[in-house]
Protein backbone atom coordinates (compact mmCIF):
# COMPACT_ATOMS: atom_id res chain seq x y z
CA UNK A 1 0.00 0.00 0.00
CA UNK A 2 0.97 3.43 -0.91
CA UNK A 3 1.87 6.23 1.37
CA UNK A 4 0.27 8.95 2.25
CA UNK A 5 3.11 11.14 0.78
CA UNK A 6 2.84 8.74 -1.96
CA UNK A 7 -0.99 8.91 -2.66
CA UNK A 8 -1.19 12.71 -1.68
CA UNK A 9 0.61 13.65 -5.22
CA UNK A 10 -1.46 11.19 -7.19
CA UNK A 11 -4.94 12.93 -7.43
CA UNK A 12 -6.32 10.49 -9.26
CA UNK A 13 -5.75 7.76 -6.88
CA UNK A 14 -6.79 9.59 -3.96
CA UNK A 15 -10.02 10.93 -5.38
CA UNK A 16 -10.84 7.34 -6.85
CA UNK A 17 -10.13 5.93 -2.87
CA UNK A 18 -12.34 8.84 -1.62
CA UNK A 19 -15.22 8.28 -3.68
CA UNK A 20 -14.98 4.38 -2.89
CA UNK A 21 -14.60 4.90 0.80
CA UNK A 22 -15.13 8.19 1.97
CA UNK A 23 -12.33 11.09 3.48
CA UNK A 24 -13.01 10.10 6.85
CA UNK A 25 -12.08 6.60 6.06
CA UNK A 26 -9.29 7.46 3.45
CA UNK A 27 -7.92 9.52 6.40
CA UNK A 28 -7.60 6.92 8.94
CA UNK A 29 -5.96 4.26 6.50
CA UNK A 30 -3.00 6.57 6.65
CA UNK A 31 -3.16 8.48 10.26
CA UNK A 32 -4.86 12.11 8.62
CA UNK A 33 -8.42 13.27 9.51
CA UNK A 34 -10.51 14.23 6.65
CA UNK A 35 -10.10 18.03 6.52
CA UNK A 36 -6.31 16.95 5.73
CA UNK A 37 -7.80 14.77 2.39
CA UNK A 38 -9.91 17.48 1.55
CA UNK A 39 -7.56 20.31 1.73
CA UNK A 40 -5.28 18.06 -0.83
CA UNK A 41 -8.21 16.97 -3.22
CA UNK A 42 -9.43 20.62 -3.11
CA UNK A 43 -5.33 21.16 -3.71
CA UNK A 44 -5.66 19.46 -6.97
CA UNK A 45 -8.46 21.15 -7.84
CA UNK A 46 -11.43 18.83 -7.26
CA UNK A 47 -14.70 19.71 -5.84
CA UNK A 48 -17.62 17.91 -3.82
CA UNK A 49 -20.32 17.32 -6.07
CA UNK A 50 -23.38 16.23 -4.06
CA UNK A 51 -25.90 15.26 -6.24
CA UNK A 52 -23.48 12.50 -7.43
CA UNK A 53 -22.00 12.44 -4.28
CA UNK A 54 -18.53 12.49 -5.25
CA UNK A 55 -15.77 14.42 -6.18
CA UNK A 56 -14.93 15.44 -9.61
CA UNK A 57 -12.03 17.77 -10.83
CA UNK A 58 -12.72 21.14 -11.06
CA UNK A 59 -11.31 22.00 -14.42
CA UNK A 60 -8.71 25.16 -13.41
CA UNK A 61 -9.55 27.81 -16.24
CA UNK A 62 -6.82 28.09 -18.18
CA UNK A 63 -4.82 30.21 -19.54
CA UNK A 64 -6.18 31.43 -22.86
CA UNK A 65 -9.43 32.15 -20.46
CA UNK A 66 -8.03 33.30 -17.66
CA UNK A 67 -6.16 36.52 -20.15
CA UNK A 68 -9.97 36.79 -21.42
CA UNK A 69 -11.10 36.67 -17.88
CA UNK A 70 -8.59 39.54 -17.25
CA UNK A 71 -9.00 41.82 -20.03
CA UNK A 72 -12.89 42.16 -19.59
CA UNK A 73 -12.80 42.95 -16.17
CA UNK A 74 -9.36 45.63 -17.01
CA UNK A 75 -9.87 49.04 -19.02
CA UNK A 76 -11.13 48.52 -22.16
CA UNK A 77 -7.44 50.26 -24.23
CA UNK A 78 -5.62 48.12 -21.88
CA UNK A 79 -5.09 44.17 -23.42
CA UNK A 80 -3.31 41.19 -21.07
CA UNK A 81 -1.23 38.83 -22.06
CA UNK A 82 -0.91 35.83 -19.98
CA UNK A 83 3.14 34.44 -19.90
CA UNK A 84 4.89 31.68 -18.24
CA UNK A 85 5.64 33.35 -15.06
CA UNK A 86 4.71 36.82 -16.07
CA UNK A 87 1.96 39.59 -17.80
CA UNK A 88 2.10 41.39 -20.79
CA UNK A 89 -0.04 44.95 -20.32
CA UNK A 90 -0.80 46.54 -23.62
CA UNK A 91 -2.22 50.00 -23.37
CA UNK A 92 -2.11 52.08 -26.94
CA UNK A 93 1.77 51.43 -27.83
CA UNK A 94 3.13 51.01 -24.77
CA UNK A 95 4.54 47.35 -23.74
CA UNK A 96 4.97 46.35 -20.51
CA UNK A 97 5.88 43.42 -18.47
CA UNK A 98 5.46 42.59 -15.10
CA UNK A 99 6.61 38.95 -13.23
CA UNK A 100 3.53 37.53 -11.44
CA UNK A 101 5.82 37.63 -8.63
CA UNK A 102 6.15 41.50 -8.56
CA UNK A 103 2.14 41.49 -9.08
CA UNK A 104 2.21 39.53 -6.07
CA UNK A 105 4.52 42.47 -4.09
CA UNK A 106 2.35 45.21 -5.23
CA UNK A 107 -0.77 43.41 -4.49
CA UNK A 108 0.34 43.25 -1.00
CA UNK A 109 2.14 46.61 -0.84
CA UNK A 110 -0.57 48.29 -1.97
CA UNK A 111 -3.58 46.78 -0.52
CA UNK A 112 -2.35 45.30 2.57
CA UNK A 113 0.47 47.71 3.43
CA UNK A 114 -1.74 50.50 2.24
CA UNK A 115 1.62 52.41 0.72
CA UNK A 116 0.34 55.13 -1.26
CA UNK A 117 1.03 55.10 -5.37
CA UNK A 118 4.63 56.61 -5.21
CA UNK A 119 5.74 54.37 -1.99
CA UNK A 120 4.61 51.26 -3.91
CA UNK A 121 5.86 52.09 -6.88
CA UNK A 122 9.79 53.45 -5.19
CA UNK A 123 9.66 50.03 -2.94
CA UNK A 124 9.13 47.96 -6.05
CA UNK A 125 12.17 50.14 -8.31
CA UNK A 126 9.20 50.75 -10.75
CA UNK A 127 8.40 54.06 -12.11
CA UNK A 128 5.36 55.60 -10.89
CA UNK A 129 3.40 56.19 -14.45
CA UNK A 130 4.20 52.14 -15.14
CA UNK A 131 2.49 51.33 -11.86
CA UNK A 132 -0.93 53.11 -12.47
CA UNK A 133 -1.33 50.80 -15.74
CA UNK A 134 -0.60 47.42 -13.36
CA UNK A 135 -3.08 49.57 -11.17
CA UNK A 136 -5.37 50.28 -13.69
CA UNK A 137 -4.94 47.10 -16.29
CA UNK A 138 -5.85 44.46 -12.57
CA UNK A 139 -8.29 46.92 -11.31
CA UNK A 140 -6.42 47.37 -7.90
CA UNK A 141 -7.94 49.70 -5.72
CA UNK A 142 -6.74 49.89 -1.46
CA UNK A 143 -10.01 47.86 -0.47
CA UNK A 144 -8.63 45.12 -2.81
CA UNK A 145 -7.73 41.14 -1.58
CA UNK A 146 -4.21 41.34 -0.83
CA UNK A 147 -4.04 38.52 -3.53
CA UNK A 148 -3.70 38.48 -7.57
CA UNK A 149 -6.48 37.40 -9.64
CA UNK A 150 -4.91 34.20 -10.30
CA UNK A 151 -4.01 32.75 -6.59
CA UNK A 152 -7.68 33.56 -6.07
CA UNK A 153 -8.84 31.54 -8.98
CA UNK A 154 -6.01 28.63 -8.90
CA UNK A 155 -5.42 28.24 -5.02
CA UNK A 156 -8.21 26.62 -2.72
CA UNK A 157 -10.33 28.74 0.12
CA UNK A 158 -7.82 27.50 2.83
CA UNK A 159 -4.52 28.34 0.63
CA UNK A 160 -6.01 31.98 0.10
CA UNK A 161 -7.04 32.40 3.81
CA UNK A 162 -3.20 30.75 4.92
CA UNK A 163 -1.79 32.99 2.62
CA UNK A 164 -3.78 36.15 3.89
CA UNK A 165 -3.01 35.14 7.40
CA UNK A 166 1.09 35.21 6.03
CA UNK A 167 0.45 38.34 4.88
CA UNK A 168 -0.71 40.29 8.20
CA UNK A 169 1.86 38.65 9.93
CA UNK A 170 4.34 39.72 7.84
CA UNK A 171 3.11 43.05 8.21
CA UNK A 172 3.10 43.16 11.57
CA UNK A 173 7.18 42.56 11.12
CA UNK A 174 7.50 45.50 8.20
CA UNK A 175 5.15 47.92 10.27
CA UNK A 176 8.85 49.98 11.61
CA UNK A 177 10.28 49.83 7.60
CA UNK A 178 6.91 51.74 6.55
CA UNK A 179 7.51 54.84 8.30
CA UNK A 180 11.48 54.49 7.17
CA UNK A 181 10.11 54.37 3.74
CA UNK A 182 7.75 57.36 4.05
CA UNK A 183 10.89 59.47 5.60
CA UNK A 184 12.86 57.75 2.53
CA UNK A 185 10.56 58.74 0.01
CA UNK A 186 10.14 62.55 0.30
CA UNK A 187 13.83 61.99 -0.28
CA UNK A 188 13.85 60.16 -3.12
CA UNK A 189 10.27 62.00 -4.57
CA UNK A 190 12.29 64.24 -6.87
CA UNK A 191 14.03 61.75 -8.58
CA UNK A 192 10.23 60.46 -9.63
CA UNK A 193 9.16 63.99 -10.78
CA UNK A 194 7.99 64.42 -13.83
CA UNK A 195 10.34 67.34 -15.57
CA UNK A 196 13.60 65.86 -12.95
CA UNK A 197 15.87 64.38 -15.79
CA UNK A 198 14.80 67.49 -18.23
CA UNK A 199 16.26 69.76 -14.81
CA UNK A 200 19.07 67.23 -14.93
CA UNK A 201 20.66 67.39 -17.70
CA UNK A 202 19.74 71.43 -18.46
CA UNK A 203 22.14 71.63 -15.39
CA UNK A 204 24.67 69.43 -16.57
CA UNK A 205 25.15 70.88 -20.00
CA UNK A 206 28.09 72.99 -20.32
CA UNK A 207 26.28 75.51 -22.62
CA UNK A 208 28.37 78.89 -23.60
CA UNK A 209 25.49 82.00 -23.49
CA UNK A 210 25.10 84.48 -26.40
CA UNK A 211 27.19 87.54 -26.20
CA UNK A 212 25.27 90.37 -25.31
CA UNK A 213 24.22 92.59 -28.55
CA UNK A 214 22.32 95.79 -27.44
CA UNK A 215 19.07 96.20 -29.21
CA UNK A 216 19.51 99.07 -32.25
CA UNK A 217 15.93 99.98 -32.14
CA UNK A 218 14.85 102.21 -29.15
CA UNK A 219 10.64 102.12 -28.11
CA UNK A 220 9.36 105.26 -26.84
CA UNK A 221 6.55 103.94 -24.77
CA UNK A 222 2.70 104.22 -25.94
CA UNK A 223 1.37 107.61 -23.68
CA UNK A 224 -1.92 104.10 -23.83
CA UNK A 225 0.34 101.70 -21.54
CA UNK A 226 0.52 98.27 -24.16
CA UNK A 227 1.71 95.38 -23.73
CA UNK A 228 2.44 92.58 -26.35
CA UNK A 229 1.75 88.97 -26.03
CA UNK A 230 3.47 86.79 -28.14
CA UNK A 231 2.20 82.80 -28.43
CA UNK A 232 4.19 79.94 -30.17
CA UNK A 233 1.73 77.24 -30.47
CA UNK A 234 2.86 73.55 -31.18
CA UNK A 235 5.45 74.40 -33.69
CA UNK A 236 6.18 70.76 -34.21
CA UNK A 237 10.11 71.10 -35.19
CA UNK A 238 10.48 67.95 -37.23
CA UNK A 239 7.33 67.31 -38.26
CA UNK A 240 6.78 66.52 -41.86
CA UNK A 241 3.28 66.64 -43.81
CA UNK A 242 3.04 65.52 -47.68
CA UNK A 243 0.38 67.59 -49.33
CA UNK A 244 -1.23 64.97 -51.30
CA UNK A 245 -1.82 62.97 -47.78
CA UNK A 246 -3.99 65.65 -46.08
CA UNK A 247 -7.16 67.29 -47.46
CA UNK A 248 -7.08 71.22 -47.88
CA UNK A 249 -3.60 71.34 -47.74
CA UNK A 250 -1.86 73.55 -50.30
CA UNK A 251 2.27 72.87 -49.53
CA UNK A 252 4.32 70.76 -47.70
CA UNK A 253 5.07 71.14 -44.18
CA UNK A 254 8.60 70.27 -42.90
CA UNK A 255 11.08 71.84 -40.98
CA UNK A 256 12.24 74.45 -44.20
CA UNK A 257 8.28 75.83 -44.64
CA UNK A 258 8.42 75.65 -40.52
CA UNK A 259 11.57 78.56 -40.99
CA UNK A 260 9.94 80.24 -43.37
CA UNK A 261 6.54 80.52 -41.56
CA UNK A 262 7.88 81.52 -38.25
CA UNK A 263 10.06 84.03 -40.09
CA UNK A 264 6.55 85.63 -41.43
CA UNK A 265 5.48 85.95 -38.20
CA UNK A 266 8.24 87.42 -36.73
CA UNK A 267 8.51 90.37 -39.46
CA UNK A 268 4.51 91.21 -38.18
CA UNK A 269 5.65 90.87 -34.65
CA UNK A 270 8.12 93.61 -35.33
CA UNK A 271 5.57 95.63 -37.25
CA UNK A 272 2.98 95.88 -34.89
CA UNK A 273 5.77 96.57 -32.40
CA UNK A 274 7.17 99.89 -33.85
CA UNK A 275 3.06 100.50 -34.68
CA UNK A 276 1.92 100.38 -31.00
CA UNK A 277 5.13 100.79 -29.20
CA UNK A 278 4.43 98.01 -26.20
CA UNK A 279 6.36 98.56 -22.46
CA UNK A 280 7.10 95.25 -22.21
CA UNK A 281 6.78 92.07 -25.25
CA UNK A 282 5.95 88.52 -23.43
CA UNK A 283 6.91 85.45 -25.66
CA UNK A 284 4.57 82.00 -24.68
CA UNK A 285 5.62 79.03 -26.12
CA UNK A 286 2.37 76.80 -25.21
CA UNK A 287 4.06 73.54 -25.83
CA UNK A 288 5.23 70.96 -28.16
CA UNK A 289 7.98 73.15 -29.66
CA UNK A 290 9.16 69.92 -31.12
CA UNK A 291 7.38 66.68 -32.81
CA UNK A 292 9.23 64.34 -30.28
CA UNK A 293 12.58 63.39 -30.97
CA UNK A 294 11.68 59.81 -29.14
CA UNK A 295 9.27 59.73 -31.43
CA UNK A 296 6.58 57.97 -28.96
CA UNK A 297 3.67 60.09 -29.11
CA UNK A 298 2.09 57.80 -31.45
CA UNK A 299 2.64 54.74 -33.36
CA UNK A 300 5.14 54.79 -36.86
CA UNK A 301 5.34 58.86 -35.77
CA UNK A 302 9.18 59.01 -37.35
CA UNK A 303 7.82 58.00 -40.62
CA UNK A 304 6.28 61.50 -40.66
CA UNK A 305 9.33 63.24 -39.49
CA UNK A 306 12.13 65.03 -41.52
CA UNK A 307 14.03 65.94 -38.56
CA UNK A 308 14.73 63.63 -35.71
CA UNK A 309 16.30 62.35 -32.61
CA UNK A 310 18.89 65.34 -30.81
CA UNK A 311 18.68 67.14 -33.93
CA UNK A 312 15.16 68.25 -33.38
CA UNK A 313 16.30 69.62 -29.81
CA UNK A 314 19.45 71.24 -31.19
CA UNK A 315 17.27 72.94 -34.00
CA UNK A 316 14.57 74.24 -31.90
CA UNK A 317 16.99 75.54 -29.36
CA UNK A 318 18.36 77.82 -32.13
CA UNK A 319 15.21 78.17 -34.14
CA UNK A 320 13.50 80.13 -30.98
CA UNK A 321 16.52 81.73 -29.39
CA UNK A 322 16.84 83.32 -32.85
CA UNK A 323 13.34 84.05 -33.02
CA UNK A 324 13.72 86.00 -29.70
CA UNK A 325 16.93 87.90 -29.89
CA UNK A 326 15.70 88.90 -33.73
CA UNK A 327 12.52 90.91 -31.82
CA UNK A 328 15.34 92.06 -29.01
CA UNK A 329 16.70 93.96 -31.96
CA UNK A 330 12.99 96.19 -31.68
CA UNK A 331 12.56 95.70 -28.39
CA UNK A 332 14.92 95.35 -24.94
CA UNK A 333 11.81 94.63 -22.78
CA UNK A 334 11.11 90.82 -22.93
CA UNK A 335 9.61 88.00 -20.93
CA UNK A 336 10.41 84.77 -22.29
CA UNK A 337 7.53 81.71 -21.10
CA UNK A 338 8.43 78.15 -22.10
CA UNK A 339 5.37 75.69 -21.18
CA UNK A 340 5.33 71.67 -21.13
CA UNK A 341 3.64 69.73 -24.45
CA UNK A 342 2.33 66.48 -24.68
CA UNK A 343 4.79 65.63 -27.66
CA UNK A 344 7.57 63.86 -25.38
CA UNK A 345 8.35 61.19 -23.18
CA UNK A 346 6.75 61.33 -18.85
CA UNK A 347 10.24 60.81 -18.02
CA UNK A 348 11.88 63.41 -20.36
CA UNK A 349 10.11 66.19 -21.18
CA UNK A 350 11.49 68.00 -24.16
CA UNK A 351 9.96 70.81 -23.77
CA UNK A 352 11.34 71.61 -20.71
CA UNK A 353 14.66 70.73 -21.92
CA UNK A 354 14.88 72.75 -25.00
CA UNK A 355 13.17 76.04 -22.53
CA UNK A 356 16.13 75.47 -20.06
CA UNK A 357 18.87 74.98 -23.09
CA UNK A 358 17.43 78.50 -24.13
CA UNK A 359 17.54 80.06 -21.10
CA UNK A 360 21.32 79.08 -20.53
CA UNK A 361 21.90 80.31 -24.12
CA UNK A 362 20.12 83.97 -23.74
CA UNK A 363 22.11 84.28 -19.67
CA UNK A 364 23.69 87.12 -20.60
CA UNK A 365 21.04 89.01 -21.66
CA UNK A 366 19.39 91.04 -18.32
CA UNK A 367 16.96 92.29 -20.31
CA UNK A 368 15.15 89.04 -21.53
CA UNK A 369 13.58 86.99 -18.48
CA UNK A 370 13.04 83.61 -18.99
CA UNK A 371 10.64 81.25 -17.38
CA UNK A 372 10.38 77.50 -18.05
CA UNK A 373 7.12 76.32 -16.52
CA UNK A 374 7.01 72.97 -14.80
CA UNK A 375 3.40 72.70 -14.51
CA UNK A 376 0.30 72.12 -16.93
CA UNK A 377 -0.55 75.98 -16.39
CA UNK A 378 0.82 78.94 -15.76
CA UNK A 379 -0.29 82.39 -14.66
CA UNK A 380 0.73 85.77 -15.33
CA UNK A 381 -0.40 89.15 -14.58
CA UNK A 382 -0.15 91.30 -18.05
CA UNK A 383 -1.00 95.10 -17.88
CA UNK A 384 -3.43 94.36 -14.85
CA UNK A 385 -5.21 91.65 -16.54
CA UNK A 386 -5.15 87.77 -15.33
CA UNK A 387 -4.23 85.35 -18.11
CA UNK A 388 -3.83 81.78 -17.38
CA UNK A 389 -1.49 79.85 -19.87
CA UNK A 390 -1.52 75.76 -20.74
CA UNK A 391 -0.25 73.64 -23.55
CA UNK A 392 -4.29 72.42 -23.48
CA UNK A 393 -4.19 68.77 -23.14
CA UNK A 394 -5.46 68.61 -19.79
CA UNK A 395 -8.62 70.28 -20.60
CA UNK A 396 -11.40 67.98 -21.26
CA UNK A 397 -12.70 67.64 -25.11
CA UNK A 398 -16.42 68.18 -23.46
CA UNK A 399 -17.65 71.37 -24.14
CA UNK A 400 -19.44 71.46 -20.41
CA UNK A 401 -16.29 69.34 -18.64
CA UNK A 402 -14.01 71.97 -20.24
CA UNK A 403 -15.66 74.95 -18.46
CA UNK A 404 -16.03 73.47 -15.40
CA UNK A 405 -12.03 72.85 -15.61
CA UNK A 406 -11.41 76.09 -16.95
CA UNK A 407 -13.58 77.89 -13.17
CA UNK A 408 -11.84 74.97 -11.17
CA UNK A 409 -8.65 76.20 -11.88
CA UNK A 410 -9.62 79.97 -11.76
CA UNK A 411 -11.21 79.37 -8.13
CA UNK A 412 -8.26 77.30 -6.75
CA UNK A 413 -6.25 80.71 -7.37
CA UNK A 414 -8.69 82.86 -6.08
CA UNK A 415 -8.57 84.98 -9.13
CA UNK A 416 -10.76 88.72 -9.24
CA UNK A 417 -11.84 90.32 -12.33
CA UNK A 418 -11.53 88.69 -15.79
CA UNK A 419 -9.07 85.82 -17.14
CA UNK A 420 -7.94 84.79 -20.42
CA UNK A 421 -7.13 81.36 -20.46
CA UNK A 422 -4.54 80.66 -23.66
CA UNK A 423 -3.90 77.23 -24.81
CA UNK A 424 -2.80 75.10 -27.95
CA UNK A 425 -2.86 71.45 -28.83
CA UNK A 426 -6.22 71.59 -30.74
CA UNK A 427 -4.33 73.28 -34.27
CA UNK A 428 -7.37 75.03 -34.63
CA UNK A 429 -8.58 78.80 -33.46
CA UNK A 430 -11.36 78.80 -31.12
CA UNK A 431 -12.90 81.39 -28.86
CA UNK A 432 -15.44 80.26 -25.75
CA UNK A 433 -16.46 81.54 -22.12
CA UNK A 434 -18.72 83.97 -20.54
CA UNK A 435 -17.10 85.32 -17.14
CA UNK A 436 -13.83 84.70 -19.00
CA UNK A 437 -12.29 84.39 -22.57
CA UNK A 438 -10.88 80.99 -23.33
CA UNK A 439 -8.92 81.46 -26.59
CA UNK A 440 -7.65 78.74 -28.59
CA UNK A 441 -4.62 79.79 -31.03
CA UNK A 442 -3.97 77.59 -33.84
CA UNK A 443 -0.98 75.58 -35.16
CA UNK A 444 1.45 76.74 -37.71
CA UNK A 445 1.45 73.37 -39.02
CA UNK A 446 -1.88 73.62 -40.16
CA UNK A 447 -4.22 70.91 -41.81
CA UNK A 448 -2.25 67.09 -40.82
CA UNK A 449 -3.82 64.07 -40.15
CA UNK A 450 -4.53 64.50 -36.35
CA UNK A 451 -6.59 67.52 -36.88
CA UNK A 452 -8.40 66.10 -39.95
CA UNK A 453 -9.13 62.69 -38.76
CA UNK A 454 -9.38 62.50 -35.19
CA UNK A 455 -10.43 66.23 -34.13
CA UNK A 456 -12.93 66.61 -38.02
CA UNK A 457 -11.47 70.17 -38.02
CA UNK A 458 -9.68 72.18 -40.63
CA UNK A 459 -6.95 74.15 -39.34
CA UNK A 460 -5.52 76.93 -41.08
CA UNK A 461 -1.85 77.12 -40.62
CA UNK A 462 -1.42 80.36 -38.66
CA UNK A 463 0.18 81.91 -35.46
CA UNK A 464 -1.33 84.86 -33.22
CA UNK A 465 -0.15 87.86 -31.20
CA UNK A 466 -2.56 90.14 -29.19
CA UNK A 467 -2.12 94.00 -27.84
CA UNK A 468 -3.11 94.13 -24.30
CA UNK A 469 -4.38 97.85 -23.25
CA UNK A 470 -5.67 98.55 -19.93
CA UNK A 471 -8.95 97.72 -20.84
CA UNK A 472 -7.68 94.49 -21.80
CA UNK A 473 -7.24 92.34 -24.97
CA UNK A 474 -8.10 94.58 -27.31
CA UNK A 475 -5.61 93.70 -30.46
CA UNK A 476 -5.57 90.33 -31.88
CA UNK A 477 -3.26 89.86 -34.92
CA UNK A 478 -3.20 86.47 -36.96
CA UNK A 479 -0.62 85.47 -39.51
CA UNK A 480 -2.05 83.03 -41.79
CA UNK A 481 0.57 81.04 -43.79
CA UNK A 482 -1.37 79.49 -46.67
Amino acid sequence: MSSWDEIKKKPEKLSSMVNEVGTRETGKRFGKNKDTVNHWLKKHGYEYNPDLQKWEKDEKINDNEFEQLLNSISSQNIHIKVKEDSYIIIKDDKRLKVSKEKLKNLYYDYCELNLTQEETAIKNDIIKPDFKIIKQAFDIIHDSLPLTNEQILDNSVEDNIMEVLKNKKRKIQEKKPIEELRHLRNIAEKYYEKYYQAQRIVEELEIEPISFSPSDYKVDPSPEKNDMLVTLADLHYGKQVLADMVMGVEEDFNTNTLERRLKKYQEDIIKNIKIHKPDKVYIVDLGDIADDPQAQTYPNQILNQDVTGADQILGCVELISDFILNIHQYHDNIKYIQLPGNHSADELNVDVLIGGMIEKLLESYKTIETEVVKKFYHYEKINEHNFIFSHGNHLSNSKYKRENNLLNIMRAMNLNGYTYFITGHKHHESDTGTSYEHKQVPSIVGNDSYSSERLNVNSRPAQMHFIVSESGLTGRRKTYFD
